[in-house]
Formats: C-alpha cells, structure tokens, sequence
C-alpha cells in the first residue's frame, strides 16, 4: 500500500481525483477515455470500475444513480475528497484561477466551495452532456483543444447595487485565442427562454464594452443530443437562429451561431480551426482564375464591413450584354448563422456595388451563393416569418435559399 496523506493512494488513483477535480462529476467512460484513450477496451473500463470502488471504500468519492430513464451513475469528489484534491494539486486558499485544460491537464485551479464545486444532481443529465461534448475533443488526433467548464466560465459583472451572472456551459479555445462559448441545448427551453439566453449575451458584451473590454467569443455553439439529427433538429436549429436575429443587435455579424450533435463535434471542430485557411486559399484559388480569365467577364471584390475585419467575397459575373450578377462566396457548417449575416452585409451594399465600373449602367439580374461546405451540405432556412423578425431579415432569409449552388471543401481545395 501507497499512504499519502492518510490515504492509501496510488498515481492511478491520483489521475481520477484529478479528473474529477477537473470536470466535478463523470461517467467510468469518461474516466476510461481519460486514462486510456477513445478506444478503450473492456478490460481497461472494468479497471476503472476496481479503483472508483477504492475510493468509494476510503470515502473520498460519491457515486449518484441517473434518474429518469439515463442508466448507469455519476461519479464525484465528496467534500473529503475535494479537500484532498485540494492538498494534492496545491490549491491556493481563495485563488479564482481560469482553469483551461490542455494536454497537461488543468493550467490554473480555483479554489471554490465545496457547495459550488459539487455536480448538480438535479441536472445531471445536463452536465453528463457538456462532459460528453468535452471529452469528444480528445477524439480530435491533429491537435488537443483547450476548454474549461461552466465553474471557470461563468462571470459576476456590473456594480454593487447591479450584479449579473453570465455562465455559458463550457468554453473552448482554438489558436489566436479564439473563444467559442459552448451551450448544451436539451430542447427544453421555449422561444423566449432562448430569447433571453440571448439577450444575457448580448449584455454581457455591452457592458463589457462600454468598460474598455473585449470579451466577445468568436462564435458561440449550441450543442444538442444525437437524437435531434432525425426528430426536430432542422425546427429547432430555427427557433434558436430566430431568437439570436431577434436579440443579439449586430453581435450577430462577428459572434457566429452553430448548432452541432456531440457526435459531430470532431467534424465541427476540426471546421473551425481550419475554416481561415480554407478561405484563404479559396482565395488564392480563385483569383488565379480570374487571371487566366483575364478578368473579361468575372470582377473579384472584398467588401470590408466597417464594424469589423472580415472581408466578404464577392464577384459580378456578366449574365448578358446588358445585365450581370452578384456572386457571394460563403464557409458554412452544416448549422450556421453566419452566412446570413455575411449575405446582409452584401445585400445592404448592392447600390454601391452597382456603381463599380465593371458593371455600371447593367441591370442587376439578382444573387448567386457559392457556399463551400465539410461533411453535410448546410441547411438553409426557408422561411423564418413565424418568428416576427425584422422585414430586412426576412428579406435576406427568402433571398438567401435562390440560386445556391454547394462546393465540398475537400474537392474545391484539392
């Protein structure tokens, strides 16, 4: 036997009590993924199981059978055990700490109460999902993602007479320090429960803001169980969209919105981190046409959006001796708002676009969308009337679903 600090502990027992430390209540898969990889056998999961009976024994873990339906139990530190933990991983009496996890494991521990740091078992279901959706990175071979839990990303902000707490579920990091906020969608909550979710966010940013902040995310991702996929998941991917137009004011055009399965969170990950260098060399690529063209019939421009730095692409392609069209080239996930508000930007500009010298004095014939996509070709909404958004929305919504034509990232960049 190994004794450290009164325990009969060994460097096995160590690498859960600091998993559990990392992410407050797990599943034994999680655990085994953890230790073993994402193709663990049998034998290494029933290994888990031997050592969580060790530490139940000795006090220091807890385990909560799953309610309504969901089998198997939750596992997690008791105060004893978090008090340890604390000891073990040098936890300083009062630190905040920001708690990213990378491949080393957790860079910066807070020290919280116990009553903070414990699961919430009346949601278990809830949390089991975001853990889910965090140890689906590790499936990610080409580089680890660094994410933090809701304990580290929730915000206390305002003043002493206003405070307001901002916790999305989880955040992600990518590189240039790209935060994604990660949202756990169980399709319980209504259209104004979404409204309000957003509309939290959207405050959160005005006031950070108006303090000399910049904490917007690069992109905030609703994540939804795979049963979606074949029961709602397109009407729900519109009632989320509906109340980020209706409630986000223009964060909309920089604070993308995704929707993604746990799944398909490799797939959509993987989307994000390399969705610049897939527009840069789209880029590249279709400048080099217009060159062998000779630039008689096609017009590349990049249309700045004063209230950032993106650059839409765009071209005009002649349709006639008196008449062209405006082609608008779009990244898109299967689920993303984004390329909405990239359309708008250019639907908004189409007098100033008229007015380039290339097509000045034609008749403008209307839009064309080409839109490179990963896996799954992206889902356009048809309509989004019901949910009584602005008529520029509107528009932009029913404009957007004529004339797309759809290229696979893998056969455009090849």
């Amino acid at each position: 036997m190994a004794y450290l600090l009164g325990y009969d502990l060994t460097e096995y027992d160590i690498d859960i009590i600091d998993c559990l430390t990392n992410y407050r209540g797990v599943k034994p898969y999680h655990l085994a993924v953890m230790k073993y990889g994402v193709n663990y056998t049998n034998s290494q999961e029933k290994t888990i199981y031997k050592y969580l009976r060790k530490l139940l024994d000795q006090k220091l873990l807890a385990k909560y059978k799953l309610q309504d339906g969901s089998e198997g139990s939750m596992y997690y530190l008791t105060s004893k055990g978090y008090e340890l933990a604390k000891d073990l991983f040098n936890i300083e009496e009062g630190k905040k700490g920001e708690g990213w996890i990378n491949e080393d494991g957790c860079t910066s521990y807070g020290d919280f109460p116990y009553e903070l740091f414990s699961p919430p078992l009346e949601q278990a279901p809830h949390h089991l999902s975001s853990i889910d959706f965090l140890f689906k990175l590790r499936s990610i071979n080409t580089t680890f993602i660094e994410h933090r839990i809701n304990l580290y990303s929730a915000v206390t902000y305002g003043n002493s007479e206003n405070k307001f707490r901002f916790r999305p579920d989880a955040e992600i990091r990518l590189e240039n320090n790209r935060i994604y906020a990660i949202e756990i969608d169980r399709g319980s909550e209504n259209h104004e429960q979404l409204c309000k979710k957003f509309r939290t966010y959207r405050h959160y940013y005005e006031t950070a803001k108006q303090s000399g902040l910049n904490v917007r995310h690069a992109g905030i991702i609703f994540i939804v169980e795979d049963k979606r996929k074949k029961h709602g998941m397109k009407r729900r991917w519109k009632n989320i969209c509906a109340a980020l137009f209706k409630e986000m004011g223009d964060y909309h055009k920089d604070v993308n919105l995704i929707m993604t399965t746990v799944s398909d969170t490799s797939e959509t990950i993987l989307f994000e981190i390399n969705r610049k260098n897939y527009e840069q060399r789209f880029i590249n690529k279709l400048s080099t046409f217009l060159k062998k063209k000779g630039n008689q019939d096609v017009n590349l421009y990049l249309i700045n959006d004063p209230d950032n730095d993106y650059k839409q692409i765009i071209t005009t392609n002649m349709a006639g001796n008196n008449s062209f069209y405006v082609t608008v080239y779009i990244t898109s996930q299967t689920f993303e708002a984004n390329v909405y508000s990239k359309f708008m930007n250019v639907y908004r500009q189409i007098n100033a676009i008229k007015n380039q010298e290339a097509v000045k004095g034609l008749e403008f014939k209307g839009f064309r969308k080409a839109t490179i996509y990963g896996n799954e070709i992206p889902y356009l909404i048809n309509d989004i009337g019901p949910y009584e958004l602005d008529e520029e929305f509107n528009n932009v919504f029913r404009e957007f679903n004529d004339n797309v034509q759809y290229y696979r990232v893998d056969d455009v960049l090849v």
